[in-house]
């Protein structure tokens, strides 16, 4: 790309869009587990589903965000992808941060 702005193509909101859709299909279904281990009385697995769904809400909220930004892309697509792509390089790994959290609170 050279200085000046690139429009994204609408294809590119459409993918965000429906990965985002997805997303909350997941943890909709993933909610509905959770009463049904705990009725089973199967605690590791409750909190495995607790765990899945933090997990889940975070990577909505990372869609979401994305999603501002890609619509932002129409006016400067150059400098908000090389954005978008700094900040994903910087982010860090959910799952052993949250497993570390869980064995000191004696969950895991």
């Amino acid at each position: 790309m050279s200085g000046g702005s690139t429009p994204l193509s609408p294809r590119c909101k459409d993918v965000m869009d429906r990965l985002l859709a997805q997303g909350k299909h997941i943890s909709a279904n993933i909610h509905d587990l959770i009463p049904l281990a705990q009725k089973a009385e199967d605690g590791d697995a409750a909190v495995l589903l607790a765990w899945f769904a933090a997990v889940q809400m975070e990577e909505e909220e990372l869609v979401t965000n994305l999603l501002l930004r890609v619509n932002r892309c129409c006016r400067d697509a150059e400098g908000e992808l090389r954005e978008i792509d700094s900040e994903l390089a910087k982010r860090q790994e959910t799952i052993p941060k949250l497993l570390k959290s869980q064995r000191r609170h004696g969950v895991a």
